[in-house]
């Protein structure tokens, strides 16, 4: 039988989804802003870490060439003197 009882816990139970329902509409915008910011860090420090490994790189050729002068220093002091 579907008497007031029935009736009324449906109701409620309806009431209830729809202030779920409700919050979770209230949440969405702070979630979406949040999720953005978040992305928007990661691309940031995404941007830093290329912008360090290009200065990393630089550095490197840079040591490289510097070692390859000190190198042919060092074996134009190593060659045997012709007299």
């Amino acid at each position: 039988m579907s008497g007031p009882a029935a009736i009324l816990r449906e109701i409620h139970r309806l009431k209830k989804n729809v202030k779920d329902l409700q919050g979770e509409i209230e949440r969405a915008p702070r979630l979406i802003r949040a999720q953005h910011t978040k992305a928007v860090r990661q691309d940031e420090l995404y941007h830093r870490a290329q912008e360090s490994l290009k200065k990393l790189k630089v550095g490197i050729k840079e040591k490289e060439g510097t070692l390859r002068s000190i190198h042919q220093v060092i074996a134009r002091y190593m060659a045997p003197v012709s007299r």
